[in-house]
């Protein structure tokens, strides 16, 4: 998983208490800006808060982070898959999601890997 630095697993039960929530109104809008709605992908999820409001708007969510104590510690409805994978190797296809959501953490990302050097993105 490269570089990750594991700043917040010791504390993960706690983070989860913690974390900011998010408003409904951004998930809908969120939703609003997606032609299909078959998959979501939460990157860097922590404790899944994105992941369970974006829920109700995607057939399926996948929420990764390279965390194991953080996925350990999340929670969510049914249709959440939860996955330890870091945000440059998600093993997800090119172009197979809707949607992907980084809550918050995109500040720690190594950026050449996660976002794609081509015209078409």
């Amino acid at each position: 998983m490269g570089t990750f630095k594991n700043y917040f697993s010791k504390q993960s039960s706690l983070y989860s208490q913690f974390r900011p929530e998010y408003p409904p109104e951004l998930y809908e809008y969120l939703s609003s800006i997606c032609n299909d709605h078959k998959l979501a992908w939460d990157c860097a999820t922590g404790n899944g808060q994105a992941a369970r409001g974006i829920s109700s708007y995607f057939k399926e969510i996948l929420a990764t982070d390279a965390s194991a104590q953080q996925i350990s510690n999340a929670k969510g409805p049914g249709n959440v898959i939860f996955k330890v994978a870091d945000a440059s190797a998600s093993e997800l296809l090119d172009r197979s999601v809707d949607i992907i959501l980084v809550a918050q953490a995109l500040h720690w990302f190594d950026l050449d890997n996660f976002i794609p050097k081509r015209n078409e993105f």
